[in-house]
């Protein structure tokens, strides 16, 4: 396949995974990736097409594809798009995005935390966009690429000044990921933070933290080493093929009904999954009230 014949199966969402598109790119990747970085540029500049176009997907390929590429000038521009505001951002905050925004930023920074933490410390940003950079720095830690003593410091700073002290969804995801990186040095911080019911418990139960706690640092650390969910992305096809957004080729283009109109046969077969609410991570509390991880309980 040439650039141009990539681009255009990349360009749209199509029900199936583009597997052969996908590959060429990967085998392509000095020749594509100015190509994959304008498509993100494209959107930052065009938001409206989000809105209006639920079938554009090619910013998120591009998004995925950089990460495998661990393409650092990617890293200013996902930044920056995702600074856009709330009632944007769930147009084209997909399930695939929503579920990996964090392991994408960590891939990309080359262990830059800056534009991160700018994301986590910007009220004015998203608070799923916010909650990504906390797992991006987690990510960062269970790749070795930070230490945890210096992610740990930052999330202190978290706790004690950088984030505003009124209840938000953000606040429920800091103490878990504090969590994930064993909590010993955060507790006082965590405890003031339940006091003053910025946490909600049904979502992030303190026995969580006392679990944790039980468990002694190295074994928290190596659950966090060990975890997929907290690791750069790999590759691309292999990240999207499980995704519940795609189909077979077959089953996202059917054969033809003869007795259907050609109007019929045009229409789409399959619009994206765009979430109204906020996504639940499989790591994080279930909703319920169980105490379980989501992953362990209403998700089965």
């Amino acid at each position: 396949m040439t650039i141009e014949e990539i681009l255009k199966e990349l360009e749209r969402y199509r029900g199936y995974l583009p597997r052969e598109a996908l590959a060429e790119a990967v085998e392509k990747q000095a020749e594509i990736t100015p190509e994959l970085l304008k498509n993100i540029q494209y959107v930052m500049d065009h938001p409206k097409i989000l809105r209006e176009d639920k079938r554009y997907f090619a910013h998120n390929y591009a998004m995925f594809l950089l990460a495998q590429f661990r393409e650092p000038r990617a890293y200013p521009l996902i930044a920056e798009l995702y600074k856009i505001p709330e009632d944007i951002a769930f147009d084209f905050a997909n399930d695939i995005i929503t579920g990996d925004l964090g392991r994408i930023l960590a891939s990309v920074c080359n262990g830059d935390t800056s534009l991160i933490k700018e994301l986590i410390e910007n009220e004015k940003v998203d608070e799923f966009v916010r909650s990504a950079g906390i797992s991006a720095l987690c990510v960062l830690v269970a790749v070795q690429e930070k230490s945890r003593e210096e992610i740990i410091g930052y999330f202190k700073e978290l706790f004690d000044k950088k984030f505003e002290r009124t209840p938000f969804y953000t606040w429920n995801v800091l103490v878990d990921r504090s969590t994930l990186l064993y909590p010993e040095e955060l507790l006082e911080e965590i405890e003031k933070a339940y006091r003053d019911e910025l946490i909600e418990t049904f979502l992030m139960p303190f026995d969580m933290v006392e679990e944790a706690l039980e468990k002694g640092k190295e074994q928290v650390i190596l659950e966090l080493q060990e975890n997929p969910e907290y690791s750069l992305i790999g590759d691309t096809i292999s990240e999207l093929e499980n995704e519940a957004l795609f189909k077979t080729k077959e089953e996202s283009f059917p054969s033809p009904n003869p007795e259907s109109s050609p109007k019929e046969e045009e229409e789409p077969p399959q619009q994206p999954y765009v979430r109204e609410t906020k996504k639940i991570g499989r790591n994080e509390p279930c909703p319920c009230g169980s105490g379980k991880k989501y992953k362990k309980c209403c998700l089965k």
